[in-house]
C-alpha cells in the first residue's frame, strides 16, 4: 500500500477501523492458458432391496442404498480473495512471512488510504476435492385399509455425507467441511451431515394428494472445519412442507395444483457474528432455503 497508505490506515485505532457492511469481495480475474485437464476418480456401490414377505404390510417395501466416493484432482478453479490472503498470511504456506511470496504479490491496497482494492486472481490446477457418502431411498406402499378408501404410500430420500474435503494445494492440509457451511473453489457451501425429503402420497381413483417434508439439520460455521474456534452461531435446522394435488381427468388431460412452503417458513438467519452483535443478520441463501414464502400454483397438461 506504500508509506502514505500505511500511515493513514494503521494510524486509526482498531476500534475505529471501519467494518465491512457486507460479504462482497472484488477481484481482478484473469485467464490462464497453462491450466491442464482435471482428473476425476469415481467409485459407486449400490444395493437394491425388495421385501420377500407376503405380509401385506411388508410386501410393498423396497429400498436402495448407494455408497459413493468422488475425488477430483488438478481441479480448475478461480482463486478467491480469501484463499489468496490465507496463502499469503498463513504460517503453513508462508512460514517466513515473505512479502515476495506470489500470493502476497497479488494483494493490492489503495496507496492513499491503505484500504482494500481488488485482489489479482487467476485459474489454477492446484485444487483438490473429495466427497463421500450414502444415498438412501425407501419406498413403502401400504395395504388397502378397511376404514378408509384409497391407498397410502411413503417415499423417503436421504443423503448421509461422510466427507466433503477441499484442499487448496499440495502444501496445505485438506479440510473436511462436513457439518459446516465451509467450502472452497466456488462450490456450494452447505455440507450437511445429512438431509432428507419425505413424501406421503394418498391415491383415490384418479386423484393423488402428496405432502412433502424437506429437512435440513443445523449447520455450523465453516471456521470449525479448520479447527479454530468460531465466532458465529450455527444456522438453525430448517423444515418446510409442500402440498400438491393431481387429478387425471382422462387419458389426455391432467390437472395439478399446490401450495409450496405451506407454513410460510422463513429461511433461518445466516451465521450471526457474535463479535459484531448483529441480531438482524441476513437470512440464509437461496441455494438451500426457500426465499419466496408461501405460494400457489395451478396448471394442466394436455396431450394430443
Amino acid at each position: 500500500m506504500g508509506p502514505v497508505g500505511a500511515e493513514t490506515f494503521y494510524a486509526v485505532p482498531i476500534q475505529q477501523q471501519p467494518r465491512s457492511g457486507n460479504n462482497v469481495t472484488r477481484v481482478n480475474a484473469t485467464g490462464n492458458p497453462d491450466v491442464q485437464d482435471e482428473q476425476a476418480d469415481t467409485v459407486t456401490i449400490g444395493l437394491v432391496l425388495n421385501s420377500p414377505s407376503s405380509n401385506p404390510w411388508l410386501n410393498g417395501l423396497s429400498a436402495t442404498i448407494d455408497w459413493y466416493n468422488i475425488e477430483i484432482t488438478n481441479l480448475i478453479a478461480l482463486g478467491s480473495q480469501d484463499d489468496t490472503y490465507f496463502q499469503c498470511l498463513s504460517l503453513e504456506t508462508n512460514p517466513l512471512g515473505d512479502l515476495n511470496d506470489p500470493d502476497c504479490q497479488r494483494i493490492n491496497r489503495d496507496p492513499t488510504s491503505g484500504g482494500l482494492i481488488p485482489t489479482d486472481v487467476t485459474y489454477t490446477n492446484e485444487g483438490r476435492v473429495e466427497t463421500q457418502g450414502y444415498d438412501v431411498q425407501i419406498n413403502w406402499r401400504l395395504p388397502v385399509l378397511g376404514f378408509m378408501p384409497g391407498r397410502l404410500s411413503l417415499n423417503v430420500v436421504a443423503n448421509y455425507l461422510e466427507k466433503f474435503e477441499t484442499q487448496l494445494g499440495d502444501d496445505v492440509a485438506p479440510i473436511n467441511n462436513v457439518g459446516t457451511d465451509g467450502s472452497a473453489f466456488g462450490l456450494n457451501a452447505g455440507a450437511y451431515r445429512f438431509r432428507t425429503n419425505t413424501t406421503v402420497n394418498y391415491t383415490l381413483n384418479d386423484w393423488r394428494l402428496s405432502l412433502r417434508w424437506r429437512h435440513l439439520p443445523e449447520l455450523d460455521d465453516g471456521i470449525e472445519a479448520t479447527g479454530r474456534v468460531p465466532n458465529r452461531l450455527p444456522i438453525k435446522a430448517y423444515d418446510i412442507f409442500d402440498l400438491t394435488a393431481n387429478w387425471t381427468f382422462n387419458d389426455s388431460l391432467r390437472l395439478r395444483a399446490g401450495l409450496q412452503n405451506l407454513l410460510d417458513v422463513l429461511p433461518p438467519r445466516g451465521s450471526i457474528n457474535l463479535d459484531a452483535n448483529l441480531p438482524n443478520a441476513a437470512r440464509s441463501g437461496s441455494a438451500f432455503y426457500d426465499q419466496l414464502g408461501r405460494r400457489y400454483f395451478l396448471g394442466f397438461t394436455k396431450t394430443f
